[in-house]
């Protein structure tokens, strides 16, 4: 049944499945190699198999059941995590996805050694934890315009948000425009990098007041950056797409000297590559869907601390991408 899957991935591998019936099993198998960054795709009896056990596996979801078969549930974390949601709503704190699972790892952590279960935290876990206690979906608090491409604008943004904490930064915009050799310009070239690679720059500037209120808060604060493997020197092994590739490049460059820089305040950053994504950024023809991406990249944020070194992150399992 495809073993060297865990059930969340295999649980993942059939919520595609029901999004996009018409896959065939081969197809579906590239799709879980590319999704979950596997050095070989799984073979179709093996996806065969995962579709046909998708009760079980759904089942083994909802109880937060690991790779291992165990269920990892724990009454002492649920009642605990569960008086401090309500400590929070009684004092009109805004609650995250973020702050939970810190508050999660904190309790677990002061658990008896010799009762303490192993428990992953994982994404599906804190949703089953949501859902048992009938807490809503996380929703925007507060909208902002912004061009992230123009000073005023962030300058803006930044007095709306004035004496607002903000645990995390995501910056995300981002513009790609694939040109070749022939056809790349000083233009393009400049327009790129202003969206993808100064103004997270500029953006995490602005927004440093908000970022030290939380560390102040709660201890500590993170900026994660959505990069791209197409930036990675490295990785780059079929040229073109100068300008996107410079502007990332020099966002993963930008965000080490962040990274350096904001430590010593306890705020960390992080570098994302969110994989080659079916939304127009990329002419809808990506492999992996935005819930899948952005799923994977909320375990990464959920587990990092502000001392772990700054590498790129593929957002399937994490894996190191070599810049």
């Amino acid at each position: 049944m495809g073993k060297w899957l865990t059930v969340e991935e295999k649980f993942e591998l059939v919520m595609k499945h029901r999004r996009c019936p018409s896959l065939s099993q081969t197809k579906l198998a590239r799709w879980a190699q590319t999704a979950f960054n596997l050095s070989r795709a799984p073979l179709t009896n093996t996806v065969k198999k995962i579709l046909q056990s998708a009760s079980e596996i759904e089942e083994k979801q909802r109880l937060g059941i690991t790779k291992r078969g165990r269920d990892v549930a724990s009454p002492e974390l649920e009642v605990a995590l569960k008086s401090f949601v309500d400590a929070c709503e009684a004092d009109g704190v805004r609650l995250s996805r973020k702050l939970l699972a810190q508050k999660a790892r904190q309790i677990l952590a002061g658990l008896p050694e010799d009762t303490r279960p192993k428990m992953a935290l994982s994404v599906g876990w804190m949703t089953n934890f949501m859902a048992r206690h009938g807490l809503r979906r996380l929703g925007p608090w507060k909208l902002v315009p912004l061009d992230i491409s123009e000073k005023q604008s962030i300058a803006v943004a930044a007095r709306a948000l004035e004496g607002v904490p903000i645990d995390l930064l995501i910056n995300n915009a981002g513009v790609c425009e694939n040109h070749n050799l022939e056809d790349t310009t000083s233009e393009n070239c400049v327009r790129q990098f202003e969206v993808n690679a100064l103004g997270p720059l500029l953006m995490t500037r602005a927004l440093l007041p908000n970022l030290r209120l939380a560390v102040s808060a709660r201890g500590s604060a993170f900026v994660a950056q959505i990069t791209s493997r197409m930036g990675s020197v490295a990785d780059n092994s079929s040229g073109g797409a100068y300008g996107y590739r410079a502007s990332k490049g020099a966002l993963n460059v930008f965000t080490k000297s962040l990274a350096i820089d904001l430590a010593p305040q306890n705020i960390g950053c992080l570098l994302l590559h969110p994989g080659n994504v079916n939304t127009a950024h990329g002419n809808f023809t990506g492999a992996v869907e935005p819930e899948e991406s952005v799923a994977g990249m909320a375990r990464i944020i959920a587990c990092v601390r502000v001392e772990d070194p700054l590498q790129m992150r593929h957002f399937g399992k994490g894996d190191v991408i070599d810049w």
